[in-house]
């Protein structure tokens, strides 16, 4: 994993399964736009560098379990089911 690590072990853990498929994974802190348009938000991306496939998905930086939500969705959107 590149960038910050998630201060959030299940978020970790979580990171750590999307990179155990073949991703790479990194990890982005975001603040807000100079004209508080977008808000700040954590947000991950993986990729595959031999296919160039990417995922990226973040939340709200204002959120207390906003590495939590950003590293589920981004899980979800590689195929790891979390409800199973």
């Amino acid at each position: 994993m590149s960038g910050p690590t998630p201060a959030d072990s299940t978020a970790r853990s979580l990171l750590a399964q999307v990179e155990s498929l073949g991703y790479r994974v990194s990890t982005h802190y975001l603040g807000s736009s100079l004209l508080r348009t977008i808000p700040a938000r954590v947000e991950y991306h993986a990729f595959v560098v031999g296919t160039g496939e990417q995922h990226v998905a973040h939340a709200p930086d204002d959120e207390h379990d906003a590495e939590l939500r950003a590293a589920a969705a981004l899980a979800e959107s590689v195929g790891i089911d979390l409800e199973g």
